[in-house]
């Protein structure tokens, strides 16, 4: 499933997280954000995925705990 533009500045505003680029995203990102509706491709074929603040706070964490080893 995949959203307008507006609904997934919807879900930003609402819910948080960011969004990026589909080129940005693994493969499986891609399939969760479209399952879960939170992907939009415009009429170019561009394509934005939203990442739920949980993604966000994990991946600055995952890179928090790599700085620590370095």
């Amino acid at each position: 499933m995949t959203n307008t533009i507006n609904e997934l500045l919807q879900q930003l505003a609402t819910e948080g997280g960011a969004i990026v680029c589909s080129a940005e995203c693994h493969g499986i990102e891609l399939a969760d954000a479209r399952l879960h509706g939170r992907m939009f491709v415009n009429d170019d074929g561009i394509g934005f995925v939203r990442r739920p603040k949980a993604w966000l706070d994990n991946a600055i964490e995952a890179l928090a705990k790599i700085q620590e080893v370095d």
